[in-house]
C-alpha cells in the first residue's frame, strides 16, 4: 500500500472515533425518588439525597426502588453518589444498600459525600474504614448552618481524620474506600444544594470517575 493509501486509512479511522459521551446526571431528591422513563441509555451519574435535614431516611429509598434501578441500568456504566445530606454517609440502611450494590453490580462505582465533621467519633471512623464505598469525598468544612454544639466533639482536622482511618484500614488489610478532599465552598455559594459538591482538587481525573491521582488516598493492602 502506498503512502496515500495509508493516509486515507488514517483519516478514515480518525473520522470514526467518537469523543467519550458525557454522562446523564440524575438526582433523586429526598422528596421525590421517581426517575424519568425517557432517560437515554449510556453512562449515568445518579445522585441520591438519602436523608433530610433531620437525618430521616427518604421513604422511597428501599429494596424495591433499587431493584427498579438495577433492572433499568444493570448493563450501563453507573456512578451512584450518596449526597452529603445529614447522617446519610453512615446510615445503616444506606450502608446495607451500598454493600448490596457492590455484590450485585461490581462494575458500578459508589461514591459517598460528607462534611468532615460528619465523622464524629472513633466508632464512626472505624465503620467508615471498612465501609463498602469505592470512594468517599469530604468537603473540607463543617456542615453548613449546624450549631456548634451539634458538631463533631473530637478535635480532628481532616488530615487527622484521614490518618485515623488509614491506621484502621491498615489493621483491616483493605485499601477501599479511597478518601478525597473537596474544597470548602466560598461564602457566596455556602447555601448551594448539598447534592452538588464542588469538584475534586488536585486530581487528574473527572470527579465522577475513579480517582487515580488523589490528594488524600488512604491505602492498605486489600
Amino acid at each position: 500500500m502506498d503512502l496515500d493509501g495509508h493516509s486515507d486509512m488514517r483519516r478514515a479511522a480518525e473520522g470514526s472515533r467518537q469523543a467519550p459521551r458525557e454522562p446523564t446526571r440524575i438526582v433523586a431528591t429526598f422528596d421525590n425518588g421517581a426517575l424519568s422513563e425517557d432517560i437515554e441509555r449510556g453512562p449515568i451519574v445518579l445522585t441520591i439525597e438519602a436523608t433530610n435535614s433531620d437525618s430521616a431516611l427518604a421513604p422511597w429509598l428501599d429494596d424495591i426502588w433499587w431493584t427498579e434501578v438495577i433492572q433499568r441500568w444493570a448493563d450501563c456504566h453507573v456512578t451512584a453518589c450518596i449526597a452529603p445530606t445529614p447522617g446519610a454517609l453512615l446510615h445503616p440502611v444506606v450502608l446495607h444498600q451500598v454493600e448490596m450494590l457492590r455484590r450485585v453490580l461490581p462494575d458500578w462505582r459508589i461514591v459517598g459525600h460528607a462534611y468532615f465533621d460528619d465523622v464524629a467519633s472513633d466508632d464512626d471512623a472505624t465503620r467508615l474504614a471498612g465501609s463498602p464505598y469505592h470512594e468517599v469525598r469530604f468537603i473540607d468544612q463543617p456542615r453548613l448552618r449546624t450549631p456548634p454544639s451539634d458538631r463533631c466533639t473530637w478535635k480532628l482536622t481532616l488530615e487527622g481524620l484521614f490518618g485515623r482511618i488509614r491506621n484502621e484500614q491498615s489493621r483491616l488489610g483493605v485499601s477501599l474506600p479511597v478518601f478525597v478532599r473537596l474544597p470548602a465552598s466560598p461564602p457566596e455559594t455556602a447555601s448551594a444544594s448539598p447534592a452538588s459538591p464542588r469538584p475534586v482538587t488536585r486530581t487528574a481525573t473527572s470527579p465522577d470517575t475513579p480517582s487515580q491521582h488523589v490528594a488524600q488516598n488512604v491505602r492498605g493492602t486489600g
